[in-house]
Formats: structure tokens, sequence, C-alpha cells
């Protein structure tokens, strides 16, 4: 199911199919996949702002818990991004995780790549 979510462009504070940024993109993923809103959740409207720690605020009080077990779909990652824990994807499965950046749009890509291992900052479960 979450393969309909693969190939939507990327959009700058895109919530919709037609283009996502990457918190659109969990926003499409727990609201049209898991038929949860989080739209009041997550809240903030740019994970490259000037404070960072926003991100992990909306996760905070979200229902989500930072975890450590091994890799479950539909886990969230936070990736560091120019430095910073700003860019978010979804767990797809324990090789491949959901994520989309600019110019290429929403897309699978490996955990083992070196573009992406040391970059990921920590994964998040929601809780019930």
């Amino acid at each position: 199911m979450i393969e309909k979510l693969i190939g939507i462009p990327f959009t700058p504070l895109g919530r919709t199919y037609q283009g996502a940024d990457c918190a659109g993109l969990v926003i499409l993923f727990y609201k049209d996949i898991l038929k949860i809103s989080h739209e009041n959740y997550l809240i903030y409207t740019d994970v490259l702002g000037d404070n960072e720690s926003k991100i992990f605020y909306a996760l905070d009080n979200a229902k989500f818990k930072r975890c450590d077990s091994p890799k479950l779909p539909g886990d969230l990652l936070v990736i560091r991004t120019y430095g910073l824990p700003a860019h978010l994807g979804i767990c797809y499965n324990d090789r491949y995780f959901l994520h989309t950046l600019d110019k290429i749009g929403s897309h699978l890509a490996e955990y083992d790549n070196p573009s992406w291992n040391r970059r990921i900052e920590s994964r998040w479960r929601m809780t019930n």
C-alpha cells in the first residue's frame, strides 16, 4: 500500500499527491495508508527552519516514542541534512525507507547506502 506514495513530486510545504515535502509525505502516509490524521501533531511547516528542535517537539507531543528495536514498516526516521536533524523518512521494510528529495520526488532508498546510513539520527514508532 505504501507503494502509492512513490513518485509524488517534491513540493516545499506540499501536503497532497500532486506534491509533498518530507513532512507532507509522512502526513499522507498516516492519513491515507494507516487512516490516522496526524495533521494536528505535525504542525510545523518548515523542518529546515532555524529551530531543528521543532521536529522533535512535534514527535514528542504526538503519539510517537523513540525506539531502538528492530525496524518496522511505518516507523519514522529523523535524518540529518546539512548536519541538522531536519528530514523525515518512513521505514518500508528492513532494507528500504521512503522519503522525498528536491528534483527526485518520493522514492525508496537503502538504509545501507553511504549517503544515508550515517545520517539517520533516530527512529520513532507510533504508540497506542
